[in-house]
Protein backbone atom coordinates (compact mmCIF):
# COMPACT_ATOMS: atom_id res chain seq x y z
CA UNK A 1 0.00 0.00 0.00
CA UNK A 2 1.71 3.12 -1.25
CA UNK A 3 0.56 6.30 0.46
CA UNK A 4 2.91 8.68 -1.31
CA UNK A 5 1.24 11.00 -3.85
CA UNK A 6 4.28 11.00 -6.17
CA UNK A 7 4.24 7.16 -6.39
CA UNK A 8 7.71 6.70 -4.85
CA UNK A 9 8.66 4.06 -2.35
CA UNK A 10 8.54 5.17 1.30
CA UNK A 11 12.30 4.57 1.50
CA UNK A 12 14.48 7.38 0.16
CA UNK A 13 16.57 5.51 -2.39
CA UNK A 14 16.05 2.11 -3.96
CA UNK A 15 19.81 1.45 -3.89
CA UNK A 16 19.97 2.26 -0.18
CA UNK A 17 16.95 0.01 0.40
CA UNK A 18 18.71 -2.83 -1.42
CA UNK A 19 21.85 -2.37 0.68
CA UNK A 20 19.71 -2.45 3.82
CA UNK A 21 18.02 -5.67 2.70
CA UNK A 22 21.34 -7.33 1.89
CA UNK A 23 22.86 -6.36 5.25
CA UNK A 24 19.88 -7.64 7.22
CA UNK A 25 19.82 -10.86 5.19
CA UNK A 26 23.54 -11.34 5.90
CA UNK A 27 22.88 -10.82 9.62
CA UNK A 28 20.15 -13.46 9.49
CA UNK A 29 22.47 -15.94 7.77
CA UNK A 30 25.22 -15.20 10.29
CA UNK A 31 22.89 -15.72 13.27
CA UNK A 32 21.62 -19.06 11.99
CA UNK A 33 25.16 -20.10 11.04
CA UNK A 34 26.44 -19.21 14.49
CA UNK A 35 23.69 -21.33 16.08
CA UNK A 36 24.69 -24.29 13.91
CA UNK A 37 28.34 -23.71 14.79
CA UNK A 38 27.56 -23.74 18.50
CA UNK A 39 25.59 -26.97 18.30
CA UNK A 40 27.73 -28.93 15.84
CA UNK A 41 31.24 -27.70 16.66
CA UNK A 42 31.36 -26.32 20.18
CA UNK A 43 29.10 -28.84 21.91
CA UNK A 44 31.28 -31.90 21.11
CA UNK A 45 34.41 -29.99 22.26
CA UNK A 46 33.14 -29.34 25.76
CA UNK A 47 35.22 -30.41 28.72
CA UNK A 48 34.05 -33.59 30.43
CA UNK A 49 31.73 -32.74 33.29
CA UNK A 50 31.12 -29.19 32.09
CA UNK A 51 27.59 -28.00 31.60
CA UNK A 52 26.28 -27.76 28.05
CA UNK A 53 23.47 -25.34 28.79
CA UNK A 54 25.50 -22.19 27.98
CA UNK A 55 26.20 -23.51 24.49
CA UNK A 56 22.59 -24.58 23.98
CA UNK A 57 21.29 -21.28 25.37
CA UNK A 58 23.57 -19.39 23.00
CA UNK A 59 22.28 -21.42 20.07
CA UNK A 60 18.66 -20.80 21.06
CA UNK A 61 19.26 -17.07 21.52
CA UNK A 62 21.03 -16.88 18.19
CA UNK A 63 18.06 -18.58 16.49
CA UNK A 64 15.67 -16.18 18.22
CA UNK A 65 17.73 -13.23 17.04
CA UNK A 66 17.62 -14.58 13.48
CA UNK A 67 13.86 -15.05 13.68
CA UNK A 68 13.44 -11.51 14.99
CA UNK A 69 15.54 -10.15 12.14
CA UNK A 70 13.54 -12.24 9.70
CA UNK A 71 10.27 -10.77 10.99
CA UNK A 72 11.78 -7.27 10.78
CA UNK A 73 12.96 -7.85 7.20
CA UNK A 74 9.56 -9.15 6.16
CA UNK A 75 7.83 -6.10 7.63
CA UNK A 76 10.43 -3.78 6.10
CA UNK A 77 9.93 -5.28 2.65
CA UNK A 78 6.17 -4.97 2.89
CA UNK A 79 6.39 -1.41 4.15
CA UNK A 80 8.84 -0.17 1.53
CA UNK A 81 7.61 -2.04 -1.52
CA UNK A 82 6.38 0.25 -4.22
Amino acid sequence: MNRNPDNRTPYGSSALRNVHVVLVAAAIAFAFGFAVYLVLVMRPRRVEGAATWPIEAGAVLSCLAALGLLAYLRRFLRKTSG
